[in-house]
């Protein structure tokens, strides 16, 4: 009941309701395999299938009967050992998330460059989370959950 009360005195206070930009579909495709699962078993069922059409292959080089249900094997096996190890490989190599902050000052002005010497941009007000992608001396590059990016003084952030 006290976490529900503070959360809705922290929302109340919340003056910059921005909308979130969507998802893209692969960006929801990757996230899905993530979850549902993740890069070290999507790269052990392709290792598994390779090590299938390694064996199949091998009654092919014996000279052992091979039936058309080897043949049908052997598409199958390199199908699900190439995307398994493909798709393995690129969830591990996906970049992750940008670390976030939030801002703690009742307004920063958010600037085009890492420098105040030009106006700012627009201002955000306290408790807006964003992204961070970026730092330069006293300066920290973000991005806002709608998407646009500026330049806001890192005394006015906290990482979370």
């Amino acid at each position: 009941r006290e976490v529900t009360h503070n959360l809705s005195i922290a929302r109340a206070r919340i003056r910059d309701r921005m909308s979130v930009l969507p998802r893209t579909f692969t960006q929801s495709v990757w996230l899905w395999l993530d979850r549902s699962l993740g890069a070290r078993l999507l790269f052990l069922i392709g290792l598994s299938a390779y090590l299938v059409w390694v064996g199949i292959q091998t009654f092919r080089v014996l000279g052992r009967r091979y039936t058309d249900w080897h043949r049908r094997g052997v598409w199958a096996a390199g199908a699900v050992a190439t995307l398994g190890l493909l798709l393995g490989l690129g969830l591990s190599m996906r970049p992750a998330e940008p670390p976030a902050a939030v801002i703690i000052a009742d307004e920063a002005p958010v600037f085009p460059d890492a420098t105040a010497t030009s106006s700012a941009d627009f201002t955000v007000h306290e408790g807006v989370t964003v992204s961070v992608i970026g730092r330069s001396g006293d300066w920290t590059a973000v991005r806002l959950p709608n998407g646009i990016t500026g330049w806001v003084s890192s005394d006015q952030l906290l990482s979370v």
